[in-house]
């Protein structure tokens, strides 16, 4: 791939581009064997909770319940809540109104707005997904830069793109 196809210029962020890393976060994030395993020590906790006040006399509604209300927040208040904070702070925040760049080299991932430019190493990535239309470099598990595959000139362009970033981000990581 040829250096000047390794950056991006002039794209904005779209609520669209939001709601697909919010279908990402969810399949990265809540559909793993350590959130359930948490979601369960969470569940035995309230339980335990529950039985001491009723002196360990335990109803089986009671077990039904806490897991309910367990399950229910850990997979949907609390991801759903944080997804709508923010889209409020990213309608009412200067993101979308601003064109953005981005350029990865063999050393890192820069993106540039009039608002800041910001350097990451690959090696601080966690990782390089994607989703229909979007690519994403997750800084942390909630967080990513967003690239629009639409900023791309082709499909075959944004597949390239995101090879060459997935080669940089692997040999960083080696």
């Amino acid at each position: 791939m040829r250096n000047d196809n390794l950056t991006i210029t002039g794209y904005r962020i779209s609520a669209a581009t939001y709601n697909s890393f919010f279908a990402v976060y969810l399949r990265r994030n809540l559909l793993r064997l350590p959130r359930f395993l948490w979601a369960c020590a969470y569940t035995l906790l309230l339980m335990l909770i529950t039985a001491s006040m009723h002196h360990f006399k335990v109803d089986v509604w009671d077990i039904i319940t806490m897991s309910i209300f367990s399950f229910v927040t850990i997979y949907v208040l609390i991801p759903f809540g944080a997804y709508f904070v923010g889209i409020i702070q990213f309608t009412t925040g200067k993101m979308p109104k601003v064109s953005h760049a981005l350029s990865i080299t063999e050393e890192a991932v820069t993106k540039s707005s009039p608002l800041a430019t910001v350097t990451v190493p690959w090696s601080a990535l966690h990782a390089v997904d994607q989703s229909k239309r979007t690519i994403f470099f997750f800084t942390n598990r909630s967080c990513a830069i967003m690239i629009p595959k639409s900023a791309f000139a082709s499909q075959q362009a944004a597949q390239d793109f995101l090879s060459a970033a997935k080669a940089y981000w692997q040999q960083a990581r080696v």
